[in-house]
C-alpha cells in the first residue's frame, strides 16, 4: 500500500506520495515515483495497492483523456478493465486498489480531489475510509485528506506546535510520518503485518500554470529489507 496526502485550495491542489513498493513478505522491492502527472489537465493521479495501475491508466487514456472531468467519467471502467488484464496475467486481487484524482475541473471551474476504492479492505472501518461503496467516486470536500487515515494520537505527537499558517508541505510531513507507522497485512492476514510507506515523500503541486514536483524528504529505507519507521528521527 501507499501513503497519500492531499491539500486542496481555491487556486491549487497538492498531492504528497511516498516512494516504496513492497514484496509480499513486506520487504522493499523498489523505490520510485508513484504519481502519474497529467500536465495537460492540469492534474495528477495517485494510487494505492496495485503498483502498475497509474502507468497502465496512462497507456489506456493516451490522448483520449484530456481533462479531469473525462478521467472521472472513465476511471472506474478503465480500472476494472485493467484488473481483468491483471487477472489474465496471474494477478489474483485486481480490486485491491484505491485511486485518487486531483486537478482542475473545467465543468465546475474548481480544483478538486476525488477518490474511488476497488473494494472494501476487510479490516478498515467505515469511519476510516469506506464512506462510499466500492467502485463509487467520492469527492473530498475538505481542505485535507489522507490515505490511509493516520492514528490520531501519533499524528498529534508529530504535529507542529505552531497554530495556523502551515504550508501544504508542513502539514504533509507529520501526516506522512504518521501513516508510515501504520502496519498492513499482505496477504490479508494479521500474521504478516509490516510497514509499507517509505522511500521518500514526493510533493506535487497543481495550479493554473501547470505542475511542479520534487522530493522533499528521504527515509533511510533499503531495497530487500523491511521498512522500520523507528530507525531514524521522525520527519516533522
Amino acid at each position: 500500500m501507499s501513503g497519500i496526502f492531499t491539500v486542496a485550495g481555491p487556486d491549487s491542489v497538492w498531492i504528497f506520495t511516498d516512494g516504496a513498493g513492497c514484496n509480499p513478505d513486506g520487504s522493499v522491492a523498489w523505490i520510485g515515483s508513484k504519481i502519474l502527472l497529467m500536465p495537460e489537465w492540469p492534474g495528477a493521479v495517485a494510487t494505492r495497492g496495485v503498483g502498475a495501475l497509474p502507468w497502465m491508466l496512462r497507456l489506456a487514456w493516451a490522448s483520449e483523456v484530456s481533462s479531469l472531468d473525462t478521467a472521472l467519467e472513465r476511471v472506474v471502467a478503465d480500472a476494472l478493465a485493467i484488473g481483468g488484464h491483471l487477472v489474465a496475467n496471474g494477478y489474483h486481487d485486481p480490486l485491491n486498489w484505491e485511486i485518487v484524482l486531483a486537478g482542475w475541473s473545467d465543468q465546475r471551474a474548481a480544483f478538486e480531489v476525488w477518490d474511488v476504492f476497488g473494494r472494501n479492505a476487510p479490516d478498515w472501518t467505515e469511519e476510516q475510509c469506506c464512506t462510499a461503496p466500492p467502485l463509487t467516486l467520492r469527492q473530498l470536500k475538505g481542505t485535507t485528506a489522507s490515505w490511509p487515515v493516520p492514528d490520531e494520537a501519533i499524528l498529534k505527537s508529530l504535529w507542529p506546535s505552531t497554530s495556523g499558517g502551515l504550508t501544504p508541505a508542513e502539514m504533509a510531513l507529520p501526516v506522512m510520518e504518521a501513516v508510515r507507522r501504520k502496519t498492513y497485512p499482505m496477504p490479508p492476514s494479521k500474521e504478516n503485518e509490516y510497514h509499507s510507506v517509505g522511500g521518500f515523500i514526493q510533493e506535487t503541486g497543481i495550479g493554473h500554470d501547470g505542475i511542479s514536483s520534487s522530493i522533499i524528504h528521504r527515509w533511510p529505507d533499503v531495497i530487500g529489507e523491511r521498512i522500520n519507521p523507528f530507525a531514524a528521527e521522525p520527519v516533522r
